[in-house]
């Protein structure tokens, strides 16, 4: 049984891991409820090795007192590494192997594994809380594996988010591609009557600038709430530095415009 499970295990690995990705999405992550069927523990540490493909690195301890309090009981600490590949924007199936770097009463380890499905839901923009459901077991050397029921919920952390675009709404990426904020009419395009003199076009040329500043503005606040919505949340970030950048320019241009009016009035 355990050897079939073994195979099974490697087959899921190869799979999950077969792209690689240049720009990997790391991530931390705590979580607890049972391993093999016993209470547990862990910690773990994941990076994305595909698009849609993460190898997550994990460190749980396990305590069987739940299953027999009265005999065999042992407690694990595993080394967990396994494969995990998204099926959609926040589920995924995963198969990994494990080792017993610690067993109680001094046992010696043996190789062990797990599979699962699991679900991500973003609570802040690199927050999230996730669920996982499946089998596990943990082996030692000599004498039964503990195997059973894998169910963890836990909370993880992105230090790297992933490179993400929207790619439902093909302007917000295209505004994400350039990375800039084209907020310069062409010459020809700003129509400007004869002025009674040079601070009056000033102004009027600057106003016009400013308009369409504030246009660019108004239309980064729609694109921030679909991708906000969307919880695309790498996009709002860099549609909010471009918005920044819009500020910026506006904010430079009324004081320009008010200089310019200043001067005139002396």
């Amino acid at each position: 049984m355990v050897k079939k499970f073994g195979l099974m295990v490697v087959f899921v690995v190869f799979v999950s891991c077969a792209s690689f990705a240049q720009r990997p999405h790391i991530y931390i992550g705590l979580g607890g409820g049972l391993f093999g069927g016993m209470s547990a523990a862990a910690g773990e540490f994941g990076f994305r090795t595909g698009d849609n493909s993460y190898l997550r690195i994990g460190l749980p301890v396990t305590d069987s007192l739940n299953l027999s309090p009265e005999k065999d009981w042992r407690r694990f600490g595993l080394l967990n590494i396994d494969c995990i590949f998204y099926f959609s924007d926040d589920s995924y199936f995963g198969a990994g192997l494990n080792y017993p770097w610690k067993i109680s009463d001094k046992e010696k380890p043996g190789p062990g594994g797990e599979i699962f499905f699991g679900r991500e839901v973003y609570i802040s923009q690199r927050g999230k809380i996730y669920g996982e459901i499946g089998y596990g077991v943990a082996s030692r050397a000599v004498g039964d594996p503990f195997a059973g029921l894998l169910l963890f919920v836990g909370w993880r952390y992105d230090l790297i988010p992933a490179k993400e675009n929207i790619t439902s709404d093909a302007s917000i990426k295209n505004e994400i591609s350039t990375q800039e904020l084209k907020i310069d009419l062409p010459v020809a395009s700003i129509s400007t009557p004869e002025p009674e003199n040079k601070n009056d076009a000033g102004v009027r040329r600057l106003e016009q600038e400013l308009n369409v500043v504030a246009q660019s503005i108004e239309d980064l606040d729609v694109k921030i709430i679909k991708a906000r919505k969307q919880k695309q949340y790498s996009t709002v970030r860099s549609l909010k530095a471009l918005k920044a950048k819009a500020i910026a320019k506006a904010n430079a241009l009324k004081g320009d415009i008010a200089y310019i009016k200043a001067k005139a009035s002396i």
